[in-house]
């Protein structure tokens, strides 16, 4: 970007216009103030003649001041920059932004030699921010409650300062020696534009686990999370002087608790937004579940024994609901608040495209079914390994471990006692030492009086291990009868085939499509599966060469 660094001349009073600029002449009074509105609108210093009423000029130790008292723009234009020069140690020009005041600059901002910042109010710089490369005594003194925000790329050069936790750089920040590491680089506190990024698109909630839960919920009877604690906020733009308010979908009434926002006032920092996020409340409202979870934890947290068949179904239905969080910012303290929806079979959570869905995924526990997890992986030895888990076991002789190539024809490879009964978590490993290249695996649990129930099937390749950016995803994987589920398929390679495949706990296909010759490498579409599908719970596989991904949906 083009600068003009002009060069401020020492003087006792009195002042110099830039008549080649026509931006200096006759904006200043016998007293050194500002008496009418200015608009600066190309190359200039503001030295040493314009600016706005509120806009003060006065002599600070043999150099200049510049005060910012109130509301100030100065418009350079979007390619020009304005500067501000000192002239020696002894005569600093010094730009002063008072408490409740914002200087906004609208093009780039250059301090040249001997000049220091002083923010108590708030700066913004629409271009870049440059210093002069050597000056050591280039002083940024922020306030407490000031905020420093340039839009484009800062470079601090051998700048010190005070508070540089309070300067945003949308860009990229540099300075010689680290002096600014603090600065929070990808954020813009006054865009007009809301985004807010977080290290991970969900967020793992567990009730079981009473170290999780708040404590001084717990001892007024109350059970709940502070949903979002473990999640870290990256960048967050839009969100000065705003509030927060939650959109819950899946959630029931009144179980998002955010802290009172009236008392604490309008978000000033990013540090502050991250404070309200990380206490965010979940708390159950479900009195079953409340009651349920009560009891596990007042009985040494492995009894679970006590829930009845309605019990247990209320608090798998409880969990198993899709749930999402979407954080916005709002103007007034009245909206600041939670707001319910429910969770849509397809569209995107939020209107607002760079803010971040926080998908909530809860931990059953150890609820009493008979297998929480069965999962497959091929190892480094070139065998397959099963694993599946049973938080509880009543009745149990044995699982038995089955394999096919087509789904159709299954052969026994192999059986694992059970334990019997139990009202604890049991991890179960099964190797295959000699495994074909490709094959469907699944497990069959048998009860001591002949009845059995199946899991899987499982498919596995010993050609490669799946591709970690190959992913599909269905929206939502809990339908209700005549509900249409969405594919979300990301990470193909454009123009590949792929096949998607639906199979029930038996292993027989209940749907089966093959797409060719994908235009991207991403696609969304509608799974238009038969009508006349049995409730249950079924696997899909979707394969696109050596890539394979599974997925579980249950039809209620």
């Amino acid at each position: 970007m083009r600068a003009i660094y002009p060069l401020l001349l020492t003087g006792a009073l009195g002042f110099i216009t830039m008549n080649s600029y026509g931006q200096c002449n006759t904006k200043w009074n016998t007293s050194l103030s500002i008496t009418d509105n200015v608009t600066m609108d190309s190359d200039g210093s503001c030295v040493y003649g314009t600016g706005a009423s509120d806009l003060t000029y006065s002599l600070a130790n043999g150099g200049r001041t510049l005060t910012i008292d109130k509301d100030v723009t100065i418009d350079v234009g979007e390619f020009n920059t304005f500067a501000i020069t000192g002239s020696n140690l002894l005569n600093n020009f010094t730009l002063q932004v008072n408490e409740g005041a914002t200087l906004t600059i609208n093009g780039n901002f250059r301090m040249n030699y001997h000049c220091d910042l002083i923010l108590i109010g708030n700066l913004i710089v629409k271009g870049d921010l440059n210093t002069a490369g050597w000056d050591f005594f280039m002083n940024f003194d922020l306030g407490d409650n000031a905020v420093l925000a340039v839009e484009g790329d800062a470079n601090f050069n051998r700048g010190y300062g005070s508070n540089k936790d309070r300067i945003y750089v949308l860009g990229e920040s540099s300075s010689v020696g680290g002096g600014f590491d603090a600065v929070n680089v990808g954020s813009d506190p006054f865009s007009t534009t809301q985004s807010l990024d977080f290290n991970a698109l969900s967020a793992s909630i567990n009730f079981w686990d009473e170290s999780k839960l708040v404590e001084g919920d717990r001892s007024g009877n109350k059970v709940s999370v502070y949903i979002l604690s473990e999640l870290t906020v990256n960048t967050a733009s839009g969100w000065y002087g705003k509030y927060l308010r939650v959109k819950a979908f899946g959630f029931d009434n009144n179980e998002i608790d955010l802290p009172n926002q009236a008392s604490l006032g309008t978000i000033t920092s990013l540090q502050d937004l991250k404070d309200r996020i990380a206490t965010v409340k979940w708390e159950v409202k479900n009195n079953t579940v409340k009651d349920k979870l009560d009891h596990y934890h007042d009985n040494g947290k492995t009894n679970t024994n006590h829930l009845t068949k309605e019990e247990n179904s209320t608090m798998q239905d409880y969990f198993s609901q899709n749930r999402k969080i979407v954080i916005e910012f709002v103007d007034s303290p009245s909206d600041a608040k939670a707001v319910y929806e429910s969770y849509p079979s397809n569209a995107r959570m939020s209107a607002v495209q760079n803010i971040e869905e926080i998908e909530i995924e809860n931990d059953m526990g150890d609820l009493p079914i008979i297998l929480s997890s069965f999962s497959i992986r091929t190892t480094d030895q070139q065998t397959v390994e099963l694993k599946w888990t049973s938080a509880m076991e009543i009745n149990n002789d044995y699982y038995e471990v089955f394999r096919s190539v087509n789904q159709t024809n299954w052969e026994s490879i192999g059986t694992m006692d059970g334990a019997g009964n139990t009202n604890y978590a049991i991890d179960y490993t099964f190797i295959d030492e000699q495994p074909l290249p490709e094959a469907y695996y699944k497990l069959v649990q048998y009860d001591f009086d002949g009845q059995n129930e199946a899991y899987g099937p499982l498919f596995v390749t010993l050609k490669g291990d799946t591709d970690p950016t190959f992913q599909a995803k269905l929206y939502p994987n809990v339908l209700h009868r005549n509900e249409v589920s969405n594919l979300s398929i990301q990470g193909a390679s454009a123009g590949a085939d792929f096949s998607i495949e639906v199979i029930n706990n038996q292993g027989n296909t209940i749907y089966q499509e093959v797409i060719e010759n994908l235009a991207g490498s991403s696609i969304l579409k509608p799974l238009n599966l038969p009508s006349k599908m049995p409730s249950g719970m079924y696997y899909m596989i979707v394969k696109s060469g050596r890539k394979v991904v599974k997925n579980k949906l249950i039809l209620q």
